[in-house]
């Protein structure tokens, strides 16, 4: 698995990644262009890009930082997110199904403390995960 140490970036990037890895509650929310090529996964499946490297990344820091630290993963794809060996007794992934409201499965989660990962926030998870981001002792981790 892949740590900012491994990654070219400008010097003051460490400090400001250090701090999100620290605090404790909110939200982190990573936003960017996702350049997945559809014709190269069209026999199904998911393809990685840049910005979900950076997301699981951002994860394996998270869960590295605090040894005590539940998560709960809430994807659309069970492949949209890998979790490193190290962590799997301490993550618990949820892939929707259809037959559930996403909002309302964010809203439950956000009930218990620890990291709430959400692999995509659209118009439908944005209010739920706002919400569930001030709960105390919930921290949401999401992509856009």
């Amino acid at each position: 698995m892949f740590r900012f140490r491994d990654f070219y970036h400008l010097p003051h990037m460490d400090s400001l990644i250090e701090q999100l890895v620290a605090d404790r509650a909110g939200m982190v929310l990573l936003a960017g262009v996702d350049q997945r090529l559809q014709a190269l996964h069209a026999g199904g499946g998911f393809l990685p890009s840049g910005r979900s490297t950076f997301f699981q990344t951002l994860l394996h820091e998270l869960l590295s930082a605090d040894s005590g630290l539940q998560c709960l993963a809430l994807v659309n794809e069970k492949d949209s997110l890998r979790v490193p060996r190290a962590f799997r007794s301490r993550v618990s992934v949820h892939v929707f199904n259809g037959q559930e409201t996403p909002a309302e499965t964010i809203r439950q989660a956000a009930r218990t403390p620890g990291l709430l990962v959400l692999d995509t926030l659209d118009g439908d998870t944005a209010v739920a995960a706002l919400q569930a981001a001030q709960q105390p002792g919930v921290r949401v981790l999401a992509q856009m």
